[in-house]
């Protein structure tokens, strides 16, 4: 992402690559309060943030196949998301 934007530099617009890890709720309030300070607030979101593992399920950890951790990241963080957007 470092290099598309460097790559950019001098087109109309930006693009500010930001780490963010979305099964960390901390990491999701600090961004977004960057964001409301740095930006003035969101325009637009694509909130598409997923995790995807090609190992079978029978290779995975009880810690990948945890329902909770799965809530977790696919519905309560994106949904903390969507309420910063708001």
């Amino acid at each position: 992402m470092q290099a598309l934007a460097e790559r950019l530099e001098g087109q109309s617009g930006r693009l500010i690559p930001k780490k963010l890890d979305m099964s960390k709720e901390d990491e999701i309030t600090e961004i977004f309060a960057w964001i409301e300070k740095e930006l003035g607030g969101v325009d637009v979101l694509v909130n598409n943030a997923a995790v995807v593992s090609h190992k079978p399920f029978h290779g995975k950890t009880n810690q990948e196949v945890s329902i909770h951790n799965v809530f977790q990241r696919q519905v309560f963080n994106r949904s903390a998301v969507n309420r910063f957007c708001l």
